[in-house]
């Protein structure tokens, strides 16, 4: 949880994030997360954006937002599930979606997208 304020270009509408074993990869954000950002005012003397520093902090955080807007706490993995779903049905582009979520693989995110059982519908519409 060692988010920066250096770690938000947001003329760009990207954010350097820090994940497993250290990799370091640059992912794009969306309108809305960039808004609230920059909504939020609580930057730490140390430059961190957040005063939690393990997940479980985060966690307790995020549950309590969602509790407050009545929205169950599952965890963030099912969010990460929804955004490479959603990711999936703009773009349709699972190689795209696998580098936004990190995975090394294409297959992994496969796992993770829910396609649609009509996917095809508009393609096979005229055949």
């Amino acid at each position: 949880m060692k988010l920066t304020w250096k770690d938000i270009d947001s003329g760009n509408r990207r954010l350097t994030v820090r994940s497993k074993g250290d990799k370091i990869r640059i992912v794009g954000i969306s309108g809305t997360l960039l808004e609230a950002l920059q909504d939020h005012t609580s930057q730490r003397q140390d430059g961190r954006l957040f005063t939690y520093r393990a997940h479980s902090g985060a966690a307790y955080h995020l549950r309590r937002l969602m509790e407050q807007e009545g929205l169950k706490w599952t965890g963030f993995h099912p969010y990460r599930k929804y955004n490479g779903t959603l990711l999936y049905k703009r773009t349709r582009n699972f190689a795209r979606v696998a580098h936004h979520l990190g995975h090394a693989s294409v297959n992994t995110t496969r796992a993770y997208v829910e396609v649609p059982a009509d996917d095809l519908a508009d393609e096979l519409a005229d055949l």
